[in-house]
């Protein structure tokens, strides 16, 4: 099971507590999505389930030993995002 990064919570970018952020990065964190995750990583929690996840994964699968100079190698292979995305999660 992997898990998801920490995250700061809601309660750790509140006013008054020595915090080592901008109140403008706060603001932007708050108004993120992550605490989606947190709050679906306690109902599973709570119902004794187990939450998996997958890291994100952009590459095709192919590796070259030698990039001749190049610091990304292009296979060429072309698929549909939804699709890409199946397959990195199942790998």
């Amino acid at each position: 099971m992997r898990r998801l990064p920490k995250l700061l919570s809601q309660f750790e970018v509140r006013r008054g507590r020595k915090r080592r952020i901008l109140s403008s990065t706060a603001r932007g964190m708050l108004g993120c999505r992550h605490y989606s995750f947190e709050l679906l990583e306690y109902k599973v929690e709570r119902g004794g389930g187990n939450l998996v996840t997958s890291e994100e994964e952009y590459g095709c699968g192919n590796f070259k030993e030698n990039l001749d100079g190049s610091e990304v190698y292009r296979c060429g292979a072309h698929m549909d995002r939804d699709l890409n995305g199946a397959k990195n999660i199942l790998n």
